[in-house]
């Protein structure tokens, strides 16, 4: 975030500018907290192994480990490192961990964490508790709210694959609870489903995502991938969310809604049934997202960007997109009804965004344009993205102001795409790499 943008920006947009930066001062300050849990020494305290042909016993030494997590954990002492072999693990009861821990895997597929009768998540994280998740697998949880993860307490997350979970009320895949933090980088929320909201993720607290995939989940109300906030519910504060070089996809029924703060960064939010995303009276800003081919599942919604809930709330939302593509939705690119929209640098492929009378579209914003797109699929990096042809107009077109350094692959930004001399970002999650002779790769497949 450059001072200097958001001078120029209040100059002209002043409530554009007190958005994001309320937004940004909000989330960044909050998780300087959770910047702190990755880069804590693990080893601080003794190391409890668990494996598949261990017996509990009071030491549970790589000699003579354990059989099961719970009783590790309960045996371990703050601070401590709970190592988990290969295998499948049944935790009945789930694991409650009600104290400071590692909790580290032998990788994703290799070692599998599985939920056991109805009524309890996988890993519960009670208040008070500052617990780390590496490299493993969370699957067939069931309980009330969070049936993979229930979080009370600072959890990070790095190459955790939460797979087939569910919840009776909110959050299949995670519930994070209100005053709680939860930091998530790597991973994978796949499958997961909700009675109520974020068949994903449900957050009322605050969130960071990074390099994560969020794909095929689904709630029977809202929140398809997240739920970030909740106007039924009063937590005492705003749910803030940053999600960065991230994927949300062939979610149901939407990709992300969000009640709350929220901030996306080289992310690309496609293909699910609905919305791609829903403001149900929250702040989003969106810098370098690509909003792309939503609205084509069996519901025939609006389906680029929307504020409301089923026409009902409609008030007080704020969208503020820099260089962002919202393009090939299957209806409307946007629905907001008395939500307001600034548009700096982005492209629009249709005229629905940008029709109310408080909303700006500026700094070049491109509007009925093909950004030439190619399909959702792996392009580089550890998610899917959809990539530039040849010729968009995306290309080097995006706000200089606003340019982030690299992109959702982590490909480096501002080059020149089109050939015209000058250096400039593109426009959406995606860089194009023009094909140089003597190079061994396209960048762009």
């Amino acid at each position: 975030m450059r001072p200097y943008r958001e001078c120029w920006l209040q100059q002209e947009h002043g409530w554009v500018s007190a958005a994001r930066w309320t937004v940004h001062h909000r989330i960044v300050a909050s998780l300087l907290f959770l910047l702190t849990l990755l880069l804590v020494p693990e080893a601080w305290g003794a190391v409890r192994y668990v494996a598949m042909s261990g017996k509990n016993n009071p030491t549970c030494t790589q000699a003579v480990p354990c059989r099961t997590i719970q009783y590790a954990v309960d045996i371990a002492g703050p601070g401590d490192t709970i190592s988990i072999g290969k295998g499948k693990f049944l935790e009945s009861f789930g694991v409650i961990i009600d104290k400071d821990l590692t909790i580290n895997g032998a990788g994703i597929f290799s070692t599998r964490v599985f939920g056991g009768w109805p009524g309890y998540s996988v890993f519960h994280i009670q208040q008070g508790a500052t617990v780390t998740i590496t490299r493993l697998d969370v699957m067939f949880g069931h309980a009330d709210n969070g049936g993979g993860i229930s979080n009370r307490g600072h959890l990070a997350m790095e190459y955790v694959r939460l797979w087939s979970n569910s919840a009776k009320i909110n959050g299949g895949g995670i519930y994070n609870d209100a005053d709680s933090m939860l930091s998530i980088s790597k991973s994978e929320i796949a499958h997961n489903s909700a009675g109520r909201a974020g068949g994903g993720l449900y957050n009322l607290g605050i969130v960071s995502l990074n390099e994560v995939r969020i794909v095929k989940n689904d709630a029977n109300i809202a929140g398809g991938g997240i739920q970030n906030g909740d106007l039924l519910i009063d937590v005492g504060g705003a749910s803030n969310a940053t999600i960065e070089r991230s994927e949300i996809s062939y979610n149901e029924p939407f990709g992300i809604d969000n009640a709350g703060w929220m901030s996306l960064i080289n992310t690309t939010v496609s293909s699910n049934a609905a919305v791609g995303i829903n403001d149900e009276g929250g702040h989003t800003v969106l810098t370098h997202v690509t909003v792309a081919e939503n609205g084509k599942g069996p519901t025939d919604v609006p389906s680029g960007l929307r504020s409301g809930l089923g026409g009902t709330y409609t008030s007080a939302g704020e969208f503020a997109l820099f260089n962002t593509i919202v393009a090939n939705n299957a209806t409307k690119q946007c629905n907001l009804g008395a939500a307001s929209l600034s548009a700096t640098g982005s492209l629009i492929s249709d005229g629905t965004c940008g029709s109310f009378w408080s909303d700006t579209l500026t700094g070049g914003t491109l509007v009925g344009v093909d950004p030439k797109l190619g399909p959702l699929k792996p392009n580089g990096g550890s998610t899917h993205t959809h990539a530039l042809k040849s010729g968009s107009p995306a290309i080097d077109a995006g706000f200089p102001g606003a340019c982030a350094s690299v992109d959702q692959r982590g490909v480096l930004r501002s080059i020149d795409g089109n050939g015209d001399g000058q250096v400039n970002c593109d426009i959406g999650a995606f860089e194009y790499v023009p094909l140089k002779r003597g190079l061994p790769t396209d960048l762009n497949q």
